[in-house]
């Protein structure tokens, strides 16, 4: 009988020791200003992809914005994106050319948040913080007041 639960209470250590240590082991979720201090470490993190290409190679190279910071992404295997798509990375932090950058080694671990053209922005919005809004798609509601030759007026 003490035998039965001396195995129990130790299944059940046991398994509470795995399970803390595979919270210890989950990459950390960072600021991209913060990826200096993470080199060489697994990483995850959030931003809005300002600009992308495939190199001759095949590879993906996403630049993506936080605030005002920005940092590379470079994948192996690409992913539809448009710049404006708010994406998630997990990868490893390195230096390349003297700049930081995230490897991601699995497609799996680059992921669509939100899409730019499912957001909407206000005129207001826009007028009141533009530079947010460089190098990104938009979408702005208003009414067409008038038509010049090269302009349009919203409302």
């Amino acid at each position: 009988m003490k035998l039965k639960h001396l195995s129990i209470i130790f299944a059940i250590i046991g398994i509470l020791l795995l399970y803390s240590i595979s919270t210890l082991s989950k990459p950390q979720q960072i600021d991209i200003s913060k990826i200096p201090e993470y080199e060489g470490k697994e990483v995850i993190t959030t931003g809005i992809v300002t600009d992308y290409f495939i190199t001759q190679q095949g590879s993906q190279i996403i630049t993506i914005k936080q605030k005002n910071d920005t940092t590379k992404i470079f994948s192996e295997e690409t992913i539809e994106i448009q710049k404006g798509d708010k994406i998630q990375a997990q990868g490893e932090v390195q230096k390349y050319q003297g700049e930081y950058e995230i490897i991601v080694n699995n497609k799996k671990h680059l992921e669509i948040l939100h899409k730019w053209e499912k957001e909407t922005t206000t005129l207001q919005q826009l007028t009141e913080n533009p530079e947010k809004y460089i190098n990104l798609n938009v979408n702005v509601t208003g009414k067409i007041k008038e038509i010049y030759e090269n302009l349009i007026y919203l409302t």
